[in-house]
């Protein structure tokens, strides 16, 4: 404040003047709150759309090679890198192989002729042999009496071959032995003088079924240990990937595997125990590479008048459609949704000034608008000002 002193009629007067600077803060303050009351008291209205939310889908062919350090996002090609593990499995199944093990040899009698004029001592174990070669021993020593001829004069009128009884036994055990009866029997060491028939069935020979390891149990044993190592080598990989990168399931296979059992070939076992150690390997790549190409590829194909919606894109489908040691392509089936672009202040300057009915008509032959609600009666004007058109869109409050 400034002291102003004057003299009128010569009197002596004082007056106080106000400083310039403090009366222009004095006045916007006034004109602040003026129009920061009327802002408050005039009336406002709030318009809620929500705009038309479409699904988009596309598909994305691209390249993952082992030799490439950086993201081609123009070309589509991503680095990728191999992971490999050490995965190991096992298994059990039963033999389906078979083996007769004879555990009774066949025994009988047998008749010994002999065609010889002279008595034939044959000693315990001599060898009596079928026509298909199977052997036979006997079980004792045996005489056997000569060929004997009867005469008239010097005529020979008729001869009965020397002959004896003798208990034999099959040399192998097993049903082999069994022999129907009145079958010829050679003595090989006395193939010219000696021979045997057996008047009645040579039996008892027995057999029991043993199970062996056979050619196809070990060809289904290494199937089983390749299905096991298949089934567990990608989540074996999965535990030792990061979470920024993924794995192409698809790529990963045994790189090399070896098979160990139990049993070999044609031994006696009722099961074969089999394990596999398997070094399995597959690509994986970054997951943000992937978003990055993906999205670039669905920006492509948004409709006109839309913008993606949200900041990810689910892969629905992802298939390798080819690859060798390094490299990889893969055929990609992606899905996101698109959003109705709508410029919320070009609209709140269309509605300004007319009524709520017309308010809703506007809305109502705007594209991208599923649904709207002007909060205001119906025999009500809009705002003059688009300020204060308070547009709301909750749905895409995310």
């Amino acid at each position: 404040m400034k002291l102003k002193i004057f003299q009128r009629g010569g009197i002596m007067f004082y007056s106080f003047m106000p400083d310039r600077k403090k009366l222009l803060l004095i006045t916007v303050i006034l004109m602040i709150l003026v129009l920061g009351g009327i802002y408050f008291i005039l009336p406002k209205v709030t318009v809620e759309i929500s705009p038309t939310i479409r699904e988009v889908t596309d598909t994305v062919k691209l390249s993952i090679d082992l030799e490439t350090s950086e993201l081609s996002e123009e070309s589509g090609v991503i680095p990728a890198e191999r992971k490999e593990e050490e995965v190991t499995a096992s298994i059990v199944l039963s033999t389906t192989g078979e083996k007769l093990v004879g555990i009774e040899p066949a025994a009988g009698d047998v008749v010994l002729l002999n065609r010889e004029e002279e008595e034939v001592v044959l000693p315990a174990g001599t060898i009596l042999e079928r026509t298909d070669g199977f052997k036979y021993r006997t079980l004792e020593e045996t005489i056997i009496n000569p060929k004997k001829f009867e005469y008239i004069g010097t005529l020979v009128v008729s001869s009965e071959l020397g002959r004896a009884a003798v208990r034999i036994e099959a040399v192998d055990k097993g049903r082999e032995g069994n022999l129907e009866a009145e079958q010829i029997l050679e003595l090989p060491e006395f193939k010219e003088d000696l021979l045997a028939v057996n008047l009645e069935n040579i039996g008892g020979g027995k057999d029991q079924i043993f199970n062996i390891v056979s050619e196809s149990d070990l060809e289904e044993g290494k199937d089983l240990l390749l299905s096991e190592v298949q089934k567990i080598m990608v989540e074996k990989l999965q535990s030792n990937i990061s979470e920024q990168k993924l794995l192409l399931a698809s790529t990963v296979e045994p790189l090399s595997i070896d098979y160990n059992f139990d049993y070999a070939k044609g031994e006696e076992a009722e099961q074969l125990k089999g394990e596999a150690a398997a070094v399995v390997g597959g690509f994986s790549i970054l997951k943000d590479n992937l978003q990055k190409v993906i999205a670039d590829s669905f920006l492509e194909n948004i409709p006109s008048g839309y913008e993606l919606y949200g900041s990810k894109l689910n892969i629905e489908t992802l298939a390798v459609e080819r690859y060798n040691e390094q490299t990889a392509q893969l055929k990609l089936k992606t899905k996101g949704e698109a959003v109705a672009s709508i410029n919320l202040q070009q609209l709140a300057s269309r509605l300004r000034g007319v009524s709520a009915y017309e308010a809703e008509e506007i809305l109502a032959d705007l594209s991208g608008i599923d649904s709207y609600q002007v909060n205001a009666g119906s025999e009500e004007n809009m705002p003059r000002f688009s300020h204060w058109i308070n547009i709301q869109v909750p749905k895409l409050e995310r």
